[in-house]
């Protein structure tokens, strides 16, 4: 299991807002579920 901390869940959030995309679209584009998306990215 990976620990996440609060600078990836930023770097995430920042490079997801610049390509326009929503949490969903973007855990649809990794192959992550929503949920487990959102928890990584806080």
């Amino acid at each position: 299991m990976f620990v996440f901390t609060k600078e990836i869940a930023d770097f995430l959030r920042k490079i997801r807002e610049r390509a326009g995309l929503s949490q969903k679209e973007a855990a649809e584009r990794i192959g992550l579920s929503i949920k487990s998306f959102a928890n990584i990215s806080f």
